[in-house]
């Protein structure tokens, strides 16, 4: 992964984003994505789970995962409709 960040990142979003696409490309989770983004950019968990949730490589899935994260905030606090 880190090669994949090296070949595309230079510092700007848009290369973030080329970054991200090459990554699902192939075959790369969501959740290596934001490992990748903490350690190669000393980002917090919430800032690369943002980064990545908003990323046009998973803008597809996005409504999904925003909806399961909701289940799973409210299954964890008691709250099931």
């Amino acid at each position: 992964m880190e090669d994949i960040f090296n070949k595309y990142y230079v510092g700007t979003d848009e290369s973030l984003q080329h970054c991200l696409i090459a990554l699902k490309e192939q075959g790369h989770s969501q959740m290596d994505a934001a490992k990748l983004l903490i350690s190669q950019l000393k980002l917090t968990l919430r800032e690369a789970d943002v980064i990545v949730l908003n990323a046009k490589a998973w803008e597809k899935e996005k409504d999904a995962n925003v909806r399961f994260r909701e289940g799973f905030e409210k299954a964890l606090l008691g709250n099931e409709e």
